[in-house]
C-alpha cells in the first residue's frame, strides 16, 4: 500500500471521490484520512460539494454558480 503525505492526498482527492484510483492509492487514501483531521476535514468539504453538484438539476443554471452555492452551503453546514 502506498503512503500518502497530505499534499499527494489532496492532489488525489478528486479521483478518490470519483472512484478513479487503483487499489493501492485508494487503500493509502483510506489509511490516511482518519489518521489526519487536516485531510479529512477537506474530504469532507469535497465530498459535501461534489455530492451537491450531482444532486443539482445542471440544465437549470450554470456550473460556476451551481458550485459557489454548494460550496456556501457546505461551509454553512460545517
Amino acid at each position: 500500500m502506498t503512503v500518502f503525505n497530505c499534499d499527494e492526498v489532496l492532489n488525489k482527492v478528486y479521483d478518490y471521490l470519483h472512484g478513479e484510483l487503483a487499489e493501492d492509492d485508494r487503500s493509502g487514501i483510506e489509511k490516511h484520512l482518519p489518521e489526519c483531521s487536516d485531510c479529512a476535514k477537506e474530504y469532507a468539504l469535497e465530498s459535501t460539494i461534489t455530492a451537491k453538484i450531482r444532486s443539482s438539476s445542471w440544465n437549470q443554471i450554470s456550473t460556476e454558480i451551481l458550485v459557489e452555492r454548494a460550496f456556501m452551503q457546505a461551509e454553512k453546514e460545517e
